[in-house]
């Protein structure tokens, strides 16, 4: 034992120092990553995330709430096809693992989108076509009728 403290005598104080620094912070180190941090970031209590798309908001929310997640709407696009109020996309992805406590962000669906047809009659075909579109509607097949009145 002697022997090893001889050895170290024989060094600089100074680069004992800066050795022992760093295998001490070395240390600290693999303490935090191993321990500490897993503990912190709850490692392992993932869930898989239940599939809300296509549920009315207020279903959605109370079987997120259930299972512990909290749910956002984050945006609302007008779609044909579900009616208002009605889960478009969720994210984080259906059955993806995620831990309790998560936010999940929902766009919603506006349900159809209602707009006033604008005016067209008189109008030259290329000024209605314009205007229609503007209006946000599609152009369909057009047809061509005399009329009397105008």
């Amino acid at each position: 034992m002697k022997k090893i403290f001889l050895w170290l005598d024989q060094w600089n104080p100074v680069v004992v120092g800066i050795v022992s620094t760093i295998l001490l912070f070395i240390i600290l180190i693999l303490l935090v990553n191993l321990m500490i941090m897993p503990l912190y970031t709850k490692q392992g209590s993932e869930v898989e995330l239940v599939d809300i798309t296509e549920m009315h908001f207020d279903d959605a929310r109370n079987m997120l709430k259930i299972k512990g997640f909290k749910i956002i709407h984050d945006t609302t696009t007008f779609h044909a096809t579900y009616p208002e109020s009605t889960v478009i996309v969720q994210n984080p992805a259906p059955y993806s693992k995620v831990k309790r406590g998560r936010r999940i962000y929902v766009t919603l669906s506006g349900g159809e989108r209602t707009v006033t047809v604008p005016k067209v009659i008189g109008s030259s075909e290329r000024d209605a076509v314009f205007a229609l579109r503007g209006a946000g509607l599609k152009i369909g097949e057009t047809t061509y009728d005399y009329s009397y009145y105008y």
